[in-house]
């Protein structure tokens, strides 16, 4: 995943519809594929952990918000990660 503007943030809180793709990208850049669904287990679909470091640094580059790796290891799928990332934008702002 390549980030063009490590300044300005992708995604807001706001814009909850473009947080999903976003994360899938991410998820599909570490892992080196995009055999996975939105209710799939990270590391039950080959992530490791400097994987999930990678992710989530990746997720937190295009988000503008420096994540937590725990975050993905308490909700370890597409979708729960989507929802905990927009939790913890919307507890920032």
């Amino acid at each position: 995943m390549e980030v063009t503007n490590m300044t300005t943030p992708v995604v807001s809180s706001e814009t909850d519809a473009t947080l999903r793709p976003l994360i899938r990208r991410a998820w599909a850049e570490v892992l080196s594929h995009n055999e996975f669904g939105d209710e799939d287990y990270f590391f039950s679909v080959g992530g490791t952990s400097l994987a999930a470091i990678r992710l989530m640094r990746l997720v937190g580059l295009e988000v503008g918000h420096k994540l937590p790796i725990r975050l993905l290891f308490n909700h370890q799928t597409v979708a729960l990660l989507d929802e905990a990332v927009r939790r913890t934008l919307a507890n920032e702002t």
